[in-house]
């Protein structure tokens, strides 16, 4: 048996998390039950609940895992990996969030003490890695295994459907300003000033209420008829959902490894992204997507307008859906086993 720790899926926070995902995927993987903890929205009952998880379940337990995370949620990591070490329990910990570097600079000898007693370090994100490396114990090794996708991906669906000029545009994504929603409006109407009838649908939940300015700045432009809000979708529903659009726009002033752009291109769509965090990485700008500076709205229109009357997008897609490929979960499968295995 095995415990996970981490914040799981509620009715305020109905998208599926890391431990949702890799918590079913691995106990299929493994045959093997895996507990998990915890689904409170208040932080203070979220953390008795893992303690009391814990306690309930940890002497048939073989191994823990705890999801990272370098803010607040930092301590429940702290509260699991103690009472691992006192219970002489061997504990993974999966790295998540941006703010580690600055929590070891702050706090160092609690956090090296937490890694260096677990038995393994995991993290999604070369760049965190690589950050906080000068930083930790020279003999921690933290071991890269990225962010994966489903491998019920059809980009035959999506494919067969494009037909340029007629753009269809999804943002999947929450509603939040550091995702900067509102350039997607002015990306829509950018093309509508190109010539393309292009239409523009927002996929996610309004984490920050902004649908009645988004409608708004839409009507501002004059595009409003060509704007629609469908809010969240159900993970099991996802590539169904992509399978109706051609195009992902993602211009967010931060990310890391967001699935919902691996998931796009594994469904044909072309993604035009803004160059930052990994995704400037990922995506080689005009071979497998599309990249831009973030706000320069313009640039990234007229790179895809490029695109469509070079005839390259046929060729673009083609080497997305093979860079997915290399993120669906039957890659990324043998890499937990290896680690989970041996302990």
């Amino acid at each position: 048996m095995i415990l996970y720790f981490g914040n799981k899926k509620s009715v305020n926070r109905p998208n599926p998390t890391t431990i949702d995902n890799l918590s079913d995927d691995l106990h299929k993987l493994l045959d093997e039950t895996i507990i998990t903890s915890s689904e409170k929205d208040i932080k203070l009952f979220r953390l008795l609940d893992m303690v009391y998880t814990f306690l309930k379940n940890y002497k048939s337990a073989r191994l823990i895992l705890i999801d990272t995370y370098s803010t607040k949620n930092f301590w429940y990591c702290v509260t699991i990996s103690v009472l691992s070490i006192f219970y002489k329990k061997n504990y993974i910990l999966i790295l998540h969030g941006g703010a580690f570097k600055n929590r070891l600079i702050n706090n160092n000898k609690l956090t090296n003490y937490i890694f260096k007693k677990a038995i393994r370090i995991v993290s999604p994100s070369k760049i965190l890695i690589e950050e906080i490396k000068p930083y930790i114990n020279d003999n921690l090794n933290i071991i890269y295994i990225p962010n994966y996708i489903k491998n019920n991906f059809d980009s035959t669906l999506a494919i067969k459907k494009i037909n340029l000029p007629d753009i269809k545009i999804v943002f999947f994504r929450a509603l939040a300003n550091i995702y900067r929603p509102h350039d997607a409006i002015h990306f829509c109407k950018e093309l509508h000033l190109l010539g393309y009838k292009a239409s523009l649908e927002f996929a996610g939940p309004d984490k920050e209420n902004l649908e009645k300015e988004l409608t708004s700045l839409s009507y501002t432009l004059g595009i409003s008829s060509f704007i629609t809000f469908k809010g969240y979708i159900d993970k099991n529903k996802v590539d169904k959902y992509l399978a109706n659009f051609n195009i992902l726009i993602n211009p967010t002033s931060v990310d890391n490894f967001p699935v919902s752009v691996l998931e796009a291109m594994a469904a044909g769509l072309l993604v035009v992204n803004t160059s930052v965090g990994f995704l400037k990485t990922l995506i080689k700008d005009g071979e497998n997507g599309i990249l831009y500076p973030v706000g320069d709205i313009s640039q990234a229109a007229q790179k895809l307008d490029k695109i469509i009357q070079s005839e390259g997008v046929h060729s673009v897609l083609m080497k997305s859906i093979e860079t997915s490929s290399l993120y669906r979960w039957n890659s990324i499968a043998p890499k937990w086993l290896s680690i989970l295995n041996k302990h």
